[in-house]
This record gives structure tokens, sequence and C-alpha cells, in this order.
């Protein structure tokens, strides 16, 4: 780890208390005493944990706050109705709320018998720029034209000679304004194998785009379109297929990478020598 990533861990919270019903809070995959975030944590999110107290009133209230670069934000409010607590109060912690690197405080208030009292600041320490990007994210769907059941396009695969879309699934890993790299990658064989020496590589059928997130496709995943002409057109054997992989990069750093995912393409009639859709 540099030399700014242990400085950030050799920060300890200043601010202190009088309890009287606030435990410490616990967060979810956390478990580092100086409160370093591990990178799934980061991509994925996670929840806090608070424990009842054991004195209540009748309105008692809870408040969550997160403490960052001099801003404090209320994430999670919760007035209590007259009845038992819950086991556990479950807070959610997104990615985007930790999308900047720093350290961060999470703490709570209680409200009850009109007296404030907050928890124990809980320190975070989040750093996305020392840790292993994370290498088998979903395979894109092939959605049109639909393959085979086999996995095929073939000659009558309708439109076929229009090019080919494929779904990009949700992408909890990504923040917004990250960017996507597609590639789709053209093979002499039926399962993407390239040849000891990549002889089976088709050379000519290789294509690649890179597409700026938004948060609608980091929530909702995005389509990405492949034109027949470089990526279908030079597949003209009955034993070719293509691989599709994406890559998200944040700020120039590899986040992810996806499995690859295979499509055969088998351009050959029966008794016919030149391929369909030449």
């Amino acid at each position: 780890m540099d030399s700014a990533s242990s400085s950030l861990r050799n920060q300890v919270p200043t601010k202190r208390r009088i309890i009287l019903f606030a435990d410490p809070l616990i967060i979810d995959g956390v478990t580092a005493a100086d409160g370093y975030i591990p990178l799934p944590i980061l991509l994925a999110g996670t929840k806090a944990r608070i424990f009842p107290w054991a004195e209540t009133s009748f309105d008692d209230t809870l408040v969550v706050y997160w403490e960052q670069g001099g801003a404090t934000q209320e994430i999670y409010r919760r007035n209590r109705p007259i009845g038992p607590l819950p086991p556990v109060f479950e807070v959610d912690i997104s990615p985007g709320l930790m999308a900047n690197n720093g350290i961060a405080f999470i703490y709570y208030v209680i409200t009850a018998f009109g007296i404030d009292d907050p928890s124990p600041h809980k320190q975070l320490i989040i750093d996305h720029s020392q840790q292993d990007p994370v290498t088998d994210l979903p395979e894109v769907d092939f959605v049109k034209p639909v393959p085979t059941l086999w996995g095929y396009y073939n000659c009558d695969s309708s439109e076929l000679d229009k090019g080919v879309s494929v779904k990009v699934p949700p992408l909890p890993v990504a923040q917004e304004s990250d960017e996507l790299t597609i590639e789709w990658s053209g093979y002499k064989s039926l399962n993407g194998y390239a040849g000891a020496n990549d002889e089976l590589v088709v050379s000519e059928a290789f294509f690649s785009s890179v597409h700026t997130l938004s948060t609608a496709d980091v929530e909702k995943g995005l389509t990405r379109f492949f034109p027949y002409t470089p990526c279908v057109q030079p597949l003209v054997h009955g034993t070719n297929s293509a691989l599709v992989v994406y890559r998200i990069t944040r700020k120039g750093v590899l986040v992810g990478s996806s499995l690859p995912a295979l499509i055969k393409v088998d351009r050959r009639r029966p008794g016919q020598s030149l391929p369909c859709f030449a």
C-alpha cells in the first residue's frame, strides 16, 4: 500500500461523547480495526447494523449520518412507533456513498426522553486505488438475433446481416461516468479457441467500442451493437465463433472485467459453396 494509503490509516477520529444509550455500530464485511474497506464492499455496497438500545421512550428517533471531506449528510431516519424495537436496524451503504477515496465517519444519533445521544464515530478508510479488480463479472446476453438453443447464429438468424445486439447486465461494481469498453473477437474454431499461436484468430472480425456509463446503465444494464462488418462478415465458414467481453475502468484504473460470452456462427448451407448473408 502506498504512503497516501498509509497516512489514511494513521488518522483517527478526535470526537468524544458521553454514552447514554448508543452503542458502536458495525459494518458488514469491514473487519479491520481501522475501518479499511475491502474492494468488493466498495463496489457492491454493504449495510450498517444498529442494535436496539436499552432504555426507550415512546417517541425515540434514530438518525444515521455520513461525514466525509468536511461535509455531513443524513443517510437514514426512523421515528420509532409505539411497540417493540426490531432485533436490528439495517442501513444501506451504497457504492455511490463510498465513491470518493479518503476517510469517512459513520455514526448515529438516538433522541430519547428529549436527549440526543450520538454513537461513537466509526472510521472508514476508502481506497479504490490499491486493490485488485473484479475479474468475473457476468457475461453479456446475445439478444438480437436470438441464438438457437445450441448457441448458434446461422443462415436462419433473422437480420444477422445487419449486426448483433448484446445486453450488458446491471453493473453494481460501476459508478456513473465510469467507462465501459466492450469487444467482439472472431475465431475459426467453434469454442473461441485462438490456437496455440493465434492461428485460429480471425483478425478482421474484431470490434471495440467505449461507452461512458450513466446511472441508468449502472442500475439496469445497457444494450450494445456490433455491426455486421467487421464483426460477422469475415466469419464465412461453418466452424466460426466469437467472444464478447467487457471491461470497466474508472479514471484509467481497471475496476472489473467480464467472463467471455460465446456465440457460434455457421454461415454455410449444405450443398452451397457461398456463405449466406454474403
